[in-house]
């Protein structure tokens, strides 16, 4: 017995190595492939989830079922061996080994189900998804809105183009560029087809770190993608989670051109349908960035206030939240009545011509670090470039009737002066800006120790009638002091009396102002006097004093009539003097003032109106004249030809204004030997009541920086170009802006070929019935022109043209094109 119990037990074991060697020959491979293809998914899966995506549902439901599939299976195994073990051990031999064939069987069915599952993996494209917030538009706080209507709907229609691919919002500081763009982020919360709509607050200070960590805010980036990891990185993530996808990028007050591939977004394009848009106070940005540079369309209401007070964009905005709800038209029609007496408070007529605040600004020391003055004033224009594309300030108002260019005046919105003002307050740059006449003289009287701190004072407005004796300003630290646009005739004698430290004196644009006290003398310290358009008849002689002068500014200045001899000799400092008119009543001694110019040691800058053929002479006789003159005017003179020779041309390398004003027997301009030389810097040229005049063929083709032509009451003047001047390979009026041709009834033609014209921006005909015809074709002037003036009045807009008088655009395109009307 005990060796058949052995036996038997031997026969056991040898079965039990034999069921499980046949376990692993039978089950293990094809459960071992299926556990491997498993694993592949999970190893692919978890590379994906490293690189900001997470796996899709259908993965995430994939693998919970193989393995409890896989779960299943172990199961059924354990459970055979199980029963086995018990038939074995009972019977210490199998019976036709029934035990194996029903563990075998079940097990089967098991890796079969698995199997198919395993089949259905093969079959997966993608196993992850990129990983978004919850919230794929977040929404913004927006109060109730009016007057924005036009501009949604104008963005939106944008939106929905699918050729559009970049929006911009341009305007100026509080007209609701922000509003709008929040009004848009909101829409997208009803009609959302993107795969997300990021909103960016950039602002002046923007950096590509700041707005990489907005968009790491906006979605689920895991922490070790991201934290310590430099710029390139992190593009490199960000690129990651949107290529391929359709999102909405919203940009608040950008100010520069911004590189979003350096941050990580992918450029826009028709594949993936994305949009940018982005609010700007920039008109340059919106350039650079590639969107139509146009104004916004405003609403009717908004429109009839702009008209009222110039677009105040508070006021819009007042107006605009006062009448909502509002529908009755009776309510609408008093608040514009209303608005009627509100622009009284605006300055809309306080222009400043770019020369003089160009002077200003070097005065006031802003320019130092540049030696040569036409070098600062270059700089100085690049500035008020800048300045006007960001909206902070604005070409001059000008009426229609005047010959200068709009963009020779700047002004300055009284919502930028207020802050401006604010600015220098709260930065406590001693300044103050007084309007009313009763508030300076309360001031004046009982001054504090406040008011006596002040460093730049401006007394400013109509209100400003008279000063008593008693008036006389003491200002301890007063570096410049304005007066300017009252109706002052004169200033008390004692007036100046306690302001010796003045660097800076502007009396310009005091029509009434008559007279300049004797003690004037006392500002010792004075380095610039501005008298320009008053209508003072004499300069005292205490001027002479003045021995630190370095600008003396004395522009439309008609009644003056003497300058006493040796005032101006005796400014030995003097580097800029100006005098320059349209009309001579009073006549001086023109001679007389270019020898004491000529003797200036530091004279550099000189305008001046010349009414005499004596004096036009000496100009043209002498070398320091001609090479510091900047802008020439001859009026009323007898002068019969205007030469310039090459040899001048070269010298006056500073000239940028001639005019040529009533001279009856002026018959020609000419430069000689034509084609040798050029105008270096002539960007403004006026003939006006020249009679005998025909044409100005020789000058323009050698003037390539003009920029603006007045030609006004030429009753010979026959064409601008003659035709033996004209040539295909001439680059004619490349800096053209503004054209003016008045009262020339014998104009026949302004160019007989087709010009570009490719910086001009208004064309100005009247008087002139004898042109028929304009050197235009399609693409002349295509880019910048604004307007053509004349019986038929046209618009660009947006980039087309728009007929805004009675009669049809036709009749002008004819003209343009040498058609019959």
């Amino acid at each position: 017995m005990p060796s058949e119990i052995s036996n038997r037990i031997k026969n056991r074991t040898v079965l039990l190595k034999c069921h499980s060697s046949r376990k692993k020959r039978y089950f293990g491979p094809a459960l071992k492939n299926k556990i491997a293809f498993k694993k592949l998914i999970e190893e692919r899966v978890t590379r994906e989830e490293t690189q900001l995506r997470q796996r899709t549902p259908k993965v995430t439901l994939w693998l919970h079922r193989v393995e409890d599939k896989q779960n299943s299976v172990d199961e059924v195994i354990k459970e055979g061996e199980e029963e086995i073990l018990k038939k074995c051990a009972r019977c210490f031999f199998p019976k036709n080994f029934c035990a194996y064939q029903e563990v075998g069987k079940n097990v089967s069915s098991e890796l079969n189900d698995l199997n198919k599952l395993i089949e259905e993996g093969e079959d997966f494209g993608e196993v992850t998804e990129t990983k978004i917030s919850y919230n794929p538009v977040d929404e913004k706080p927006l109060e109730e809105i009016v007057g924005l209507e036009s501009e949604f709907n104008q963005v939106w229609k944008c939106l929905e183009d699918q050729s559009v691919r970049t929006i911009g919002i341009y305007g100026m500081g509080g007209v609701g560029k922000t509003t709008l763009l929040k009004k848009v982020n909101n829409q997208f919360l009803k009609n959302h087809g993107f795969f997300a709509v990021i909103w960016i607050d950039v602002s002046k200070q923007a950096n590509v770190e700041k707005i990489q960590e907005a968009i790491f805010n906006k979605f689920i980036i895991p922490e070790l993608l991201w934290k310590d990891k430099d710029e390139q990185t992190k593009a490199r993530v960000i690129m990651k989670c949107l290529t391929g996808k359709k999102f909405v990028l919203l940009l608040d007050d950008l100010w520069k051109h911004l590189d979003l591939q350096r941050i990580g977004i992918p450029s826009s394009d028709k594949a993936n349908g994305s949009k940018v848009v982005f609010t700007t106070r920039s008109e340059e940005v919106c350039g650079r960035e590639g969107t139509l540079n146009s104004h916004r369309d405003i609403s009717k209401l908004a429109e009839m206030v702009a008209q009222k007070c110039q677009g105040l964009p508070l006021a819009l905005i007042t107006i605009g939240r006062a009448m909502n709800g509002r529908r009755n038209p009776d309510e609408w029609e008093d608040a514009l009545k209303s608005l009627q007496n509100y622009p009284s408070d605006f300055h809309e007529d306080y222009i400043i011509e770019k020369d003089e605040l160009f002077e200003l600004w070097i005065r006031e020391g802003f320019l130092v670090k540049y030696y040569d003055r036409y070098d600062a004033r270059k700089a100085a224009e690049s500035t008020l470039t800048s300045l006007k594309f960001a909206c902070l300030l604005e070409d001059g108002v000008i009426p229609q009737d005047w010959t200068g260019d709009p963009q020779d005046y700047i002004r300055m919105h009284d919502v930028i002066r207020d802050m401006a003002l604010g600015m220098a307050s709260k930065h406590e740059i001693k300044m103050e800006v007084l309007e009313d006449a009763a508030l300076f003289k309360l001031k004046a009287e009982g001054f504090d120790e406040k008011w006596k701190e002040v460093k730049r004072l401006s007394l400013l407005g109509k209100s400003y009638e008279s000063f008593s004796e008693s008036m006389s300003p003491a200002f301890p630290h007063l570096l410049t002091f304005f007066v300017r646009y009252t109706k002052l005739n004169r200033f008390p004698g004692g007036f100046f009396q306690q302001l010796h430290t003045l660097n800076i004196l502007d009396l310009s644009r005091n029509w009434d102002l008559t007279e300049l006290p004797s003690g004037i003398g006392v500002l010792i310290n004075l380095q610039h006097l501005n008298l320009s358009h008053t209508r003072i008849k004499s300069l005292p002689l205490e001027v002479k004093n003045l021995r630190k002068l370095k600008s003396l500014l004395m522009d439309g200045t008609y009644d003056l009539a003497n300058i006493p001899r040796g005032v101006i000799s005796s400014l030995s400092l003097l580097q800029v003097f100006t005098k320059t008119q349209l009309i001579h009543d009073k006549l001086f001694d023109e001679g007389g003032l270019l020898e004491e110019l000529e003797s200036l040691e530091y004279l550099n800058d000189v305008c001046i109106t010349l009414t005499n053929l004596s004096s036009i002479q000496k100009y043209m006789s002498s070398l320091r004249l001609e090479s510091y003159i900047r802008g020439l005017l001859g009026s009323t003179c007898n002068l019969t030809s205007f030469e310039m020779s090459s040899s001048i041309l070269r010298i006056a390398k500073h000239l940028e204004v001639v005019a040529m004003l009533n001279c009856p027997h002026l018959e020609e301009l000419l430069i000689y030997p034509a084609r040798q030389a050029h105008f270096q810097d002539l960007r403004y040229l006026n003939i006006w009541g020249c009679p005998r005049i025909k044409d100005l063929s020789t000058w323009v083709i050698h003037a390539p920086r003009l920029q603006t032509l007045v030609v006004c009451s030429c009753s010979s003047f026959e064409e601008i170009i003659a035709d033996r001047f004209s040539s295909a390979e001439m680059d004619i009026f490349p800096n053209l802006r503004l054209l003016i041709l008045k009262s020339l009834p014998q104009l026949r033609s302004i160019c007989h070929q087709i010009l570009p014209f490719p910086s001009l921006q208004v064309l100005r005909v009247t008087g002139c019935p004898s042109l028929k015809k304009l050197p235009f074709d399609s693409n002349s002037a295509k880019n910048n022109l604004e307007k053509i003036e004349g019986r038929r009045v046209v618009e660009r807009v947006a980039g087309r043209m728009t007929l805004i008088s009675l009669l049809s655009l036709q009749n002008l395109l004819a003209m343009a094109y040498g058609k019959e009307a």
